[in-house]
């Protein structure tokens, strides 16, 4: 799921409990879990479709500051669009949560930065193969949509996504 809809789902989470944030932030680390239950649109990550290649040169003189990923192109390309995905979501939730309530900012950005830790978790899993978060990765993946790639793929998926996010900023801003 695109991160922008976890973290603008965040909003409904505040509306629905008044901005009571002792039950905003568990249920925004929940959320993520519960979003990702439905069949969504997943990026076209080529830095993960060719961690075998990446494998095979990890000693290659092709090494940045000690990280490979870093000089590896897919890699970079794919972190630009995650980071779009992620900076887009988050620009829109500040400026939703700061123009049109009056709601603590600061445990608001907490919220939803609580909502895309699960994805967070996952690409250090996958980036630095880091075993302790093998125990994430599984119960992430108990939760996670069994849609195949080419469902995935779909353009209405993204639709629907985005579609989702303009009722989520509606549900935050009118009721």
């Amino acid at each position: 799921m695109i991160l922008a809809t976890h973290i603008i789902f965040v909003l409904v989470l505040i509306k629905v409990f008044n901005g009571n944030f002792l039950f905003v932030l568990p249920l925004a680390l929940l959320s993520h879990y519960f979003l990702d239950v439905f069949c969504h649109w997943e990026y076209d990550l080529k830095s993960m479709e060719n961690r075998y290649e990446r494998e095979k040169r990890r000693f290659s003189k092709n090494i940045l500051f000690g990280f490979e990923f870093l000089s590896d192109k897919d890699f970079m390309k794919d972190l630009f669009k995650v980071g779009s995905d992620f900076f887009f979501g988050w620009g829109i939730f500040v400026f939703v949560v700061h123009y049109f309530s009056d709601y603590n900012l600061t445990l608001s950005v907490f919220s939803a930065f609580l909502a895309v830790l699960p994805d967070l978790l996952q690409a250090l899993f996958y980036t630095f193969k880091l075993k302790f978060l093998q125990i994430h990765q599984n119960f992430h993946n108990i939760f996670h949509s069994r849609c195949d790639e080419k469902t995935q793929r779909k353009l209405s998926l993204f639709v629907l996504q985005i579609a989702l996010n303009v009722v989520f900023i509606i549900i935050f801003v009118k009721i």
